[in-house]
Formats: structure tokens, sequence, C-alpha cells
């Protein structure tokens, strides 16, 4: 399977991506035996909070707005924004992996957010009595297809890419299909390529030289946004 449909998992406590369950199970163990616990850390849901932020500020301007998340995995940023903006966006979320999309809908059902097929049509007046309680709080779409596939077939006015490694494979239809205005929010988890263990990937993705140094988290970020700001004024 190619690295960048891998599923993977992000620790709640340090926001280190893992690849492998039992690795991450082993990760886990070691931040309870050190007494580190979910509550003590405030730092891995910083990305989430602030994509979250740049979505409700945008649903001011557009109504509903057009969302994308564009790697699913278990759907929790997509559910997020459906769960709390309700019907100010239209929500889609994305995933290649079979599994990963049987486990969007698993929790969507959870969170009593339905699933949709694909048009959206007005949503259903509530109901009195034990209906009401029970009708879905939200509505979003749950699609098994490539990122670069479903943006090449719709504009979005929200993009959030958040691969598996490296984004520059998926901003040049990112670029091509975000509606005027709108938002493209990136994340990218190739450090190897980013902290100059890798420097011919380095140069390969971004088109940079490259040498380890103090701020060496600076300079990623930097080469992050140079590739974001090339693509962009090339699209």
């Amino acid at each position: 399977v190619s690295g960048r449909h891998m599923a993977h998992y992000h620790c709640v406590v340090c926001s280190v991506t893992i690849a492998r369950k039992t690795d991450m199970v082993s990760h886990l163990k070691r931040h309870v035996n050190k007494g580190e616990t979910e509550a003590s850390y405030s730092g891995s849901s910083d990305v989430q909070q602030l994509v979250f932020c740049s979505i409700a500020v945008l649903a001011e301007e557009r109504n509903p707005l057009e969302c994308l998340d564009a790697f699913g995995a278990t759907g929790i940023m997509g559910l997020q924004w459906a769960k709390h903006l309700r019907n100010s966006v239209r929500v889609t979320i994305t995933d290649i992996s079979d599994i990963c999309v049987k486990m969007i809908k698993e929790n969507c059902e959870l969170n009593n957010i339905r699933v949709d097929g694909g048009s959206r049509g007005p949503r259903a007046p509530e109901k009195a009595g034990s209906e009401a309680e029970t009708a879905p709080i939200a509505t979003l779409e749950v699609a098994k297809m490539d990122a670069n596939v479903i943006m090449h077939l719709r504009s979005f006015d929200y993009i959030h890419l958040d691969p598996f490694g490296t984004t520059v494979n998926y901003l040049d239809a990112a670029f091509r299909n975000v509606r005027n205005l709108g938002i493209i929010s990136v994340t990218s988890t190739d450090t190897s390529s980013l902290y100059a263990k890798s420097p011919n990937v380095t140069l390969r993705h971004y088109g940079c030289h490259i040498v380890r140094t103090e701020y060496y988290k600076e300079l990623a970020a930097r080469m992050v946004v140079a590739s974001v700001a090339r693509w962009d004024f090339s699209s």
C-alpha cells in the first residue's frame, strides 16, 4: 500500500504520528506510566481548533459553506464541523481506505449525524416527542475517493489537507478547485524530509536544499509555506 494511503495514529498527549497500532498502544502506555494524561496536555488539538475557528468565521460570510476533509481517517475533524456548525456548513469527508470509510460512518451514527449519499435537500422539520430526540443533529457526506479526484470533480469553499506525509501531491488540485476567497489548510507530517533527515526527498518535494540547524522547526514551516505559495501563484 502506498505510504500516503496508510492509516496512522496521532497521540493525544504529544501529537506524534505513529503508523502501527501496536506501537501506538506502547507509546500511550509510556505516557500513562509517566503520569502524563490527556487532561494535562493542551497542544494536540491546536490545529483542530485553528481549523474549526477559521471555518466558523468563513461560515458567517457564506451560508452554507462547502467544506472538505480530504483525509478523513476516523472522521473526527469533519464530524466536529458538522456537529457544532450544523446547517451553516455542508461537510464532505473522503478517504481512500474502506476501513476508514466504515469507521467514519460508525462515528457518524454514534454522534447522531446522518450520512448523506450525495445530493442534499432542505433539512426536514423536527418532529414532536421521542422522534424529535432521535432526529439527526446534522448531515454530512462520506465518500470513498482519492483526494485529488474529488477536488477535481467539485469545488469547495474550505479544503483541509492532512495526508500521511507531504501535501505537495495535493496542492495543485486544491488550488485549482477552491472557490474564490476560499481557504486551504495544510498539515505536513513528513518530518524526515522537513527536518533534514532525508535531504534528497526534501529537494524533490519542496525544491529546497536544507541542513540541520537549531531552528529546524521554523525552517520546516517556512519550506511548507514557500511550497504552498509557489503552487498558489502557479494556479
